[in-house]
């Protein structure tokens, strides 16, 4: 029990065969607030459910054919790492146990859906928002589970599309995972995530659509196709569009990655499309990886390089004064950790101009 009233507006039973259905309208949770007043950070204009009777009876236990919920508000608030509902302490909020609890049962359920839910977020770590949504969707067969909808948070004007389906949670030995996500173009600030200013990177705007499959042989698969503007770096822009791929062994922890015809525009200058492949073994704890492609721009190289290599590095010195024209091909990078950090670079370059350094004529 949380020990706080919830209030009802309206009550109505009525029978669909030997189904009842319960229409319950004006929903709140009232809580006191520090100026004692009450506030209703859990708010619901109705609910509908149907029980299923005769599986009720079977399984000794409520079981719904139907739940929907119909514009539900939810306020929760963070501090410090945990989440909870304004007005109740983050011990009462996590003594009730209530969203392992609510989780299984609506993983649990045949039909549920949530119309025009709206979730207000208020963050010490990641500010406040407001998330929301005008439909999402769960429905169970033998088979699995499926979920599906769309979420809009107030920072962004775009809209978040996804759909799921998940094997039966019964037989976890064979479960299966699968799910597609939309993501919109949306405007990031490095510099607000990560640390690397050294890069000079500016904001990136950033859409993807992506297929996320889990299997029983315990592979993680993502798939997709992601588009990127870099808006500065290095002074410059860049656009981005390719196709990828990605595989995680979770027993053997291998990470492989693939872009695929990975395309380059800079300043309406469009490059020759590249196949990149990632491989790396992060069992180890190391920065050891190989990456291999099979053709980039050597000029677009040189720009992107050249400004982050050790100006006291011979290749650094060769890439500055050469100012190669061409293309790198079949080629292979490997790092690998040994008393340090070391790499093997291998390639074919086909240079149609450079100017002349040292030993090497133009």
């Amino acid at each position: 029990m949380i020990g706080y009233p919830i209030s009802i507006g309206y009550i109505e039973v009525s029978l669909v065969g030997l189904d009842p259905i319960v229409l319950v309208e004006d929903i709140s949770l009232t809580v006191p607030t520090t100026n004692n007043l009450n506030a209703e950070p859990i708010k619901l204009e109705s609910l509908i459910i149907q029980l299923d009777l005769l599986r009720s009876i079977v399984n000794f236990e409520p079981n719904f054919s139907l739940i929907r919920f119909y514009k539900p508000e939810i306020q929760l608030a963070e501090k410090q790492g945990q989440w909870y509902v304004p007005g109740m302490s983050q011990a009462q909020s996590n003594a009730t146990g209530g969203g392992s609890r609510l989780l299984n049962y609506v993983l649990n359920q045949d039909h549920m859906s949530v119309l025009d839910l709206k979730l207000e977020l208020e963050s010490e770590r990641y500010g406040d928002s407001t998330v929301s949504s005008d439909a999402i969707y769960l429905q169970r067969n033998a088979k699995g589970i499926g979920l599906s909808g769309s979420v809009q948070h107030s920072h962004y004007s775009e809209v978040f599309k996804f759909g799921e389906w998940i094997g039966n949670l019964a037989k976890p030995e064979s479960l299966h995972f699968e799910a597609a996500l939309t993501v919109p173009k949306l405007n990031v600030n490095i510099d607000k995530w990560l640390d690397v200013k050294e890069f000079k990177l500016g904001d990136i705007d950033f859409g993807a659509d992506i297929w996320l499959k889990y299997s029983p042989d315990n592979s993680l698969a993502f798939s997709g196709r992601l588009v990127s503007d870099i808006e500065q770096y290095l002074g410059k822009e860049y656009q981005l569009q390719s196709d990828f791929k990605i595989n995680y062994d979770i027993v053997s922890k291998t990470l492989q990655a693939n872009l695929v015809n990975l395309s380059i525009l800079q300043d309406s200058e469009a490059y020759p499309p590249s196949n990149i492949s990632f491989l790396s073994d992060l069992s180890k704890n190391d920065l050891a990886f190989e990456l291999s492609f099979d053709q980039f721009d050597l000029s677009l190289a040189n720009d992107l390089l050249t400004p982050n290599l050790n100006s006291q590095w011979f290749i650094s010195e060769m890439l500055t004064s050469m100012e190669p024209m061409g293309s790198a091909r079949n080629a292979q990078l490997i790092v690998h950790q040994d008393e340090g950090v070391k790499f093997q670079y291998k390639s074919n370059l086909s240079i149609s101009e450079a100017s002349g350094l040292i030993t090497f004529p133009a």
